[in-house]
């Protein structure tokens, strides 16, 4: 009897498809991630197996402003660690800025570093507090100039502004833009008689942004002039010989004078009509 053996060789092949943004990474490849903590610093965690076949020396913590540049290689290493950090804190940063980071652990072969970088994390550091507002903002009038002093209780501010307004209700405009630990400003662009209102303010610089303090405010009323007063020749005066010397008291604060002399007292048509800045003319 003869038998007839069959042998039947089956092979299952099973195909899977992978997505790229799943796909494992390396193993040995720092997984970062980056907080900002604060509007001047951030705070970069990491997790890193070394790969044994390598005697790791150190890790680079990389720093630019985008990722773009951070793959280019246009970035700026702010640190270098030893091989068993896994923390970092960054300071100095600027408020309301993008910031990019990598970490790079290497070992040395022929004298170069080989690099392990991570993945690219950023953050964006927020704009941060505002500066404390001046205080006691006074002011003291000379002529027709103000003179404006305040207390600062800043210690982060960059700087100062002082803005004018006629209205207690705006618009405001900024007068003057005065550096940091400022404490006073003369105004002498006012009218006398006018009243004007002041708001002085400390300001951050964040980036292309102002952070200012709210307004220390004062309201300041000029003194109006006084009349200047004629002495020479005396007032109501007759039959004054000629040429006529005028003389007259100077009013504070007076910038000009307008002399003018006629035959009524409603100088509609007068025979002298101009103008000078001392206290005395000739006629």
């Amino acid at each position: 009897m003869r038998f007839v053996i069959a042998l039947a060789l089956v092979i299952v092949v099973t195909v899977s498809f992978v997505s790229p943004t799943h796909a494992q990474l390396n193993p040995h490849q720092p997984v970062l991630d980056a907080v900002a903590i604060s509007y001047g610093s951030a705070h970069l965690t990491w997790s890193w197996l070394p790969d044994d076949l390598y005697i790791y020396a150190g890790q680079e913590i990389r720093r630019a402003p985008t990722e773009a540049d951070l793959q280019d290689g246009n970035y700026t290493v702010v640190d270098d660690l030893d091989v068993d950090a896994r923390s970092h804190l960054d300071t100095g940063l600027v408020g309301s800025e993008n910031y990019f980071y990598q970490v790079a652990p290497y070992y040395y072969l022929v004298g170069n570093r080989i690099f392990t970088p991570s993945n690219i994390d950023g953050v964006t550091t927020s704009e941060g507090p505002a500066p404390f507002p001046p205080y006691a903002l006074a002011a003291t009038t000379c002529g027709s100039r103000v003179d404006l002093t305040w207390s600062n209780q800043s210690t982060i501010e960059d700087g100062f502004l002082v803005r004018r307004a006629t209205d207690p209700d705006g618009p405001y405009d900024v007068i003057a833009e005065l550096a940091e630990n400022a404490g006073s400003y003369s105004d002498d662009d006012v009218v006398l008689g006018d009243e004007y209102v002041y708001r002085v303010t400390a300001y951050r610089q964040v980036s292309i942004w102002r952070v200012e303090s709210t307004p220390d405010q004062l309201t300041v009323l000029l003194p109006g002039l006084e009349g200047p007063q004629l002495t020479s020749p005396a007032d109501g005066a007759t039959g004054v010989p000629q040429p006529i010397t005028f003389r007259w008291d100077e009013s504070p604060g007076a910038g000009r004078y307008r002399l003018q002399v006629a035959t009524d007292v409603t100088f509609a048509d007068p025979l002298v009509d101009l103008e000078t800045r001392i206290g005395i003319s000739n006629a």
